[in-house]
């Protein structure tokens, strides 16, 4: 008898995409059937929420077809490696690595670019194509090697929806920002959607700088619909700061790449035909026709999608992006020690060498002798500067002729992205003038770049203490408190890392936390940090307070929620679903209520999985 389905609906009530960002959001493992009108049927089954393999009824799609297109292996391989298999009834991953045509990791590649081109494929199934989503059910067991291979998700994501999304659906997501500045969220991991080079520069431009949407259009950094589309996408995938306390990036907690790898075990005999390798009694992929509803039935049970949906980005892996129309240039580099070859002005190449050339040397002056503007220019045209000189200026966007000068370029655009987002904001805009008629203007390029040291810094800090390597972790933290003490997380991450020596004055590092909180009273971040430490001086009751704080801002914060839970299993007398206190205010025991009872909390609201995933 097939499992019953966890959620049940169609494309047309819910469309691909943001069944996509639903389960990668919410981390799950299961089974997605798809059936259209004709019958057809098509499974995925997910690992914490990103595709690992996909059976679709029709083939899309072969792994040697990728390897040729990729040039890992010849057409020649590919058709023998291939009649080798199917005689041997083997994978033909697993012959192509027995053989030595492909190394490991090209097979991978090869493997994650196949499943990937699978999955963009049911982009385009009818909406009124029904689905059944079976939670920790893997119909997909038997079928293809015995292991999954999971699919980089954000990139996968922003793949399908920058081609498949609906115009309408983009256009309603982003009229609803209005002029509201856009503004990246400092969670965001925009590495993991691979954008390409146009699509980069618009998140550069976004993080020098918030923007709203009609003045990102009018930069021409590119075309108005592509803007629109990066931006929906942003937007239901939460990159963007939106105003929403606890509000957290999707994919900001997806791990690397898994490294397992779609090949069978040596001693497997043959490719196996999932339908009769189900084992008996379970069909290899459930009969939607009974567990879904047509769309034309009275009751279909849908996933419903947010009317402002979820947030986050992704990008095209490089395997997809060699469909250029324009082929690739190549250069042949020049010898070790040959001179340079000359430039003549006028031809191009010269004269943007002289151009970096004069803005560098006006790197070290002022906001207005960066962006070659007199101190009364208005903000439209610091605005316009800033965007003429990024679209010129971006490092992704140089000439391959002066790819040398990236490095250089990339110091430019950050110093010219800090001048325009001092002189774009009035009130800081008027304390800087302030600083310069009474000559203490900083060096606002060493500024910058502390500033970037200490982010980068910290980033890696993060990393290392993930990684249990505490000397690194600590070496990177001290870097980003001392380059930019300002920023609470700095301090916090610092002061955590200092905890956990053996040596470590707790109560002092407590006092520095307590600094930390005040600047920032709503990082949660900073919160937890202060939370462990308090705990760990036996000052339990007011640690309880901050993971309540925490709780309250931020749902699905599991840790915080098991601190709660435990300090009330510790009590004895206060159920865990207590509200927060945040009134600073200590906490009475619980009383009888008038009743004679023990006082209880009213019972929990519906979570939003239990909404969206109802039973039928």
């Amino acid at each position: 008898m097939s499992a019953s389905a966890t959620a049940t609906g169609n494309l047309q009530a819910t469309p691909f995409g943001h069944l996509l960002v639903y389960l990668l959001d919410r981390g799950l493992t299961g089974s997605l059937v798809l059936e259209e009108p004709s019958g057809d049927k098509h499974a995925i089954w997910f690992d914490a929420g990103a595709p690992a393999k996909v059976k679709t009824a029709t083939p899309v799609t072969y792994l040697g077809q990728v390897l040729v297109e990729q040039r890992a292996i010849t057409r020649e391989v590919y058709e023998r490696t291939l009649q080798g298999a199917l005689h041997e009834r083997r994978l033909h991953g697993q012959v192509l690595l027995e053989t030595g045509a492909v190394q490991l990791r090209t097979l991978r590649d090869a493997l994650r670019e196949q499943l990937a081109r699978q999955v963009l494929w049911l982009f385009k199934l009818n909406p009124l194509t029904a689905y059944g989503y079976y939670d920790q059910v893997n119909y997909l067991e038997r079928w293809g090697a015995p292991e999954g291979l999971r699919v980089r998700p954000l990139a996968l994501i922003w793949r399908g929806l920058r081609k498949h999304a609906s115009a309408a659906e983009i256009e309603t997501v982003t009229a609803r920002l209005g002029q509201r500045p856009i503004e990246l969220h400092v969670d965001a991991p925009i590495r993991r959607f691979r954008f390409e080079a146009s699509e980069q520069a618009l998140i550069d431009v976004l993080r020098a700088r918030p923007q709203s949407l009609s003045s990102l259009v009018s930069s021409g950094l590119a075309a108005p619909d592509d803007v629109k589309r990066l931006v929906y996408v942003l937007v239901i995938l939460r990159q963007l700061e939106l105003g929403v306390p606890g509000a957290t990036p999707v994919g900001a907690d997806e791990a690397p790449s898994s490294s397992r790898i779609a090949v069978a075990v040596p001693g497997r005999a043959s490719l196996p035909d999932v339908e009769s390798m189900m084992p008996a009694g379970r069909a290899s992929i459930p009969d939607v026709e009974n567990v879904v509803p047509r769309p034309s039935s009275p009751h279909p049970v849908a996933m419903p999608v947010s009317s402002s949906p979820p947030v986050a980005t992704s990008s095209v892996p490089p395997a997809a992006r060699s469909n250029s129309p324009m082929p690739r240039q190549s250069f042949t580099p020049a010898p070790a020690g040959a001179p340079p070859a000359p430039q003549f002005l006028g031809s191009g190449t010269a004269d943007l060498r002289l151009e970096l050339e004069a803005l560098s040397a006006r790197a070290g002056g002022t906001h207005y002798e960066v962006l070659g503007l007199p101190s009364d220019a208005p903000a439209s045209a610091v605005q316009s500067v800033f965007f003429a000189l990024a679209k010129r200026w971006h490092p992704d966007r140089l000439r391959p002729e002066v790819a040398d000068l990236k490095e250089e370029a990339g110091r430019v655009f950050s110093r010219i992205s800090q001048a325009s987002q001092v002189l774009s904001d009035p009130m800081a805009r008027a304390a800087y003038d302030k600083s310069i008629a009474q000559g203490e203007a900083p060096d606002e390029a060493e500024q910058v770049q502390r500033v970037l040291r200490a982010t980068t810094a910290f980033q890696k800090a993060e990393v290392y203490l993930k990684r249990g390597n505490l000397a690194l972790a600590e070496k990177e933290a001290l870097l980003a408190y001392t380059s930019d003490p300002t920023q609470a997380d700095h301090i916090a991450l610092h002061v955590w890392i200092q905890a956990q020596k053996p040596s470590a004055d707790l109560t002092d590092l407590a006092v520095q936390l307590e600094k930390a909180v005040k600047t920032e009273p709503n990082n949660l971040r900073v919160r937890w940090y202060r939370g462990q430490l308090l705990k760990r001086l036996g000052r339990a009751r007011e640690a309880l307070h901050d993971f309540r704080f925490i709780v309250e801002r931020d749902p699905r914060h599991t840790d915080a929620h098991r601190e709660v839970r435990l300090y009330a299993m510790r009590r004895g007398n206060r159920p865990p679903s207590d509200p927060p206190n945040t009134t600073g205010r200590s906490i009475p025991p619980a009383g009888p209520d008038s009743q004679g009872g023990r006082k209880t909390s009213p019972p929990a609201k519906p979570g939003l999985l239990n909404k969206l995933f109802k039973k039928p």
